[in-house]
């Protein structure tokens, strides 16, 4: 299936400073490629023979690929969005880290978007999300957490995995056949 969006029906971002965003693939391609390869620097690599992969952090809830993330000692499940430039962080999320959460920042109203449309919603900010994913101990900075549910996915995982996480490592890959997530 293939789905043709025009221009307008994305808001109007850079991805990050260089690099502006050609289009979207949906997860039954990036699937069908065995394994695609992000690189800091915006270059997308698919190997002709992808290697296996020893670790198996990675899972579809329906087209939707879920990477394994420890934060505290605690197990997340983030969607992985490569079509999000920063990480949030959901409902399930605020529910247990609550007390900490509402104790150091306040709510704001921020406008969010994507290929769906724009909307507010109520938000706090986490100053520091230290947490491992890929094989790497990782920490971004000022990360929002919704309160409220927008997607039936932010009532079930505790977050998005964005692209963000390239600004921390130089590639970032995804192997479908070993259901493996790796930073480099």
């Amino acid at each position: 299936v293939l789905l043709i969006l025009p221009d307008d029906a994305f808001p109007r971002r850079q991805v990050r400073q260089g690099v502006e965003r050609r289009g979207l693939l949906g997860a039954p391609v990036l699937a069908a490629l065995k394994e695609i390869s992000e690189t800091r620097d915006g270059r997308l690599l698919i190997p002709a023979s992808p290697p296996p992969r020893p670790v198996q952090n990675m899972c579809f809830f329906g087209t939707k690929p879920i990477i394994d993330v420890a934060y505290r000692g605690d197990r997340l499940l983030l969607f992985a969005d490569t079509g999000s430039s920063l990480t949030f962080l959901y409902p399930p999320f605020f529910r247990r880290y609550k007390d900490e959460i509402v104790a150091g920042s306040e709510p704001r109203d921020v406008r969010m978007g994507g290929a769906g449309g724009e909307r507010t919603v109520t938000v706090h900010h986490l100053g520091e999300f230290a947490f491992r994913t890929g094989g790497r101990d990782l920490v971004l900075a000022k990360v929002m957490i919704h309160t409220q549910v927008t997607h039936s996915v932010t009532d079930i995982f505790d977050g998005t995995l964005g692209r963000d996480v390239l600004s921390l490592c130089e590639r970032m890959t995804f192997n479908f056949e070993s259901m493996s997530f790796v930073l480099e």
